[in-house]
């Protein structure tokens, strides 16, 4: 069976993250024979639980190990639903069923078996749209991490160019020639993270081309954790903002109608945007409601000090972003309007 436009545009932005997030030491797993705790007949990957297998879009480990854990593994989804849908509770329900049924997947070695290799699992879905409210509730209780995308003003050319291809295969026609459609997503998913991650050339007739340059022009894409808990995806303006990225930043959040953005104190360049799923807020904030001052409180405290690992060849930094404490200052002045999140 042939796959649909919306596979088609979900795995692409599956791949366009796998491709970004390299430069903050996430690796693809591609190596399904020699690690036990995949099935490698089952593709793309499928990942073993204690009770069933489980596939999963992308398996990315880090390349920073920390102390006194396990080796992490990051399970990712991504939703690249169309006209604004919200990603719902059934979609982070089921990615806590994997994620705990794959946790208490392990065995020690017995005599003349190998064990299973002990993860520290992590979920991260990544969306397009908005995800309701409920959605964002359950993630927060059950440590799924929700990451929204449609609101990133840099990680929006990202989208529209997922959004052509999608159109492409949706239209059965291009050029007065009829397109062929996916037949395998396993092959396309391999044609696609040869294109964004390995550099392929691509033709300026394939349809992959506005996705490419797209993903070219951002390259990078930073997993920045605030509160040393809550992870936020940094995409920057282009990719010299990296290079140009000192360990200690300080730094002043912006919002325009549509984007958070991340500016150096005095500068009005933006840097970096980045979206936040609106519960993170809610949830708190005191009786369940938000006051302009208490939503810059909110910044202060819980997003005080953004840290980010950034690897560019073989050399692991920490980033820190520092909000500027004389700026919070004024926000939080009375008589400053400060406009809020909702």
């Amino acid at each position: 069976m042939a796959a649909s436009p919306d596979q088609i545009a979900g795995l692409l932005l599956e791949e366009a993250i796998l491709a970004l997030i390299q430069v903050a030491g996430f690796l693809p797993v591609e190596d399904l024979a020699n690690d036990a705790s995949l099935n490698p007949h089952k593709p793309p990957v499928t990942i073993r639980g204690r009770g069933t297998d489980h596939q999963v879009d992308v398996v990315a480990d880090p390349q920073v190990g920390y102390p006194f854990s396990n080796p992490a593994r990051l399970l990712i989804e991504a939703k690249a639903y169309r006209s604004r849908r919200k990603v719902q509770l059934p979609v982070v329900r089921n990615a806590v069923g994997t994620l705990k049924d794959a946790s208490e997947f392990w065995r020690p070695p017995a005599e003349g078996a190998p064990g299973t290799r002990r993860y520290h699992y992590r979920y991260a879905i990544f969306a397009t749209s908005s995800f309701s409210k409920g959605a964002q509730e359950y993630a927060f209780a059950q440590d799924v991490y929700l990451l929204p995308l449609e609101g990133s003003a840099f990680f929006s050319p990202v989208v529209s160019a997922i959004e052509g291809v999608r159109n492409y295969y949706s239209t059965g026609t291009q050029g007065g020639g009829e397109v062929q459609p996916v037949a395998s997503l396993r092959e396309f998913r391999q044609r696609v993270r040869a294109t964004l991650r390995q550099g392929l050339v691509v033709e300026a007739a394939s349809e992959l081309s506005e996705l490419a340059a797209a993903v070219q022009r951002v390259r990078h894409g930073l997993i920045a954790v605030a509160d040393r808990q809550f992870p936020i995806f940094l995409v920057p303006r282009e990719p010299s903002v990296l290079e140009e990225l000192a360990d200690d930043e300080s730094v002043r959040f912006y919002r325009d109608e549509a984007s958070w953005f991340v500016r150096r104190t005095g500068s009005t360049e933006n840097l970096f945007s980045f979206d936040l799923p609106d519960e993170l807020f809610r949830l708190y904030a005191q009786g369940g409601s938000l006051s302009a001052e208490r939503a810059v409180q909110l910044k202060a405290e819980r997003l005080g000090v953004l840290q980010a690992i950034l690897v560019r060849n073989s050399r692991v930094r920490i980033v820190h972003l520092r909000l500027d404490a004389d700026w919070i200052a004024t926000l939080l002045t009375p008589s400053r309007e400060v406009g809020r999140r909702r």
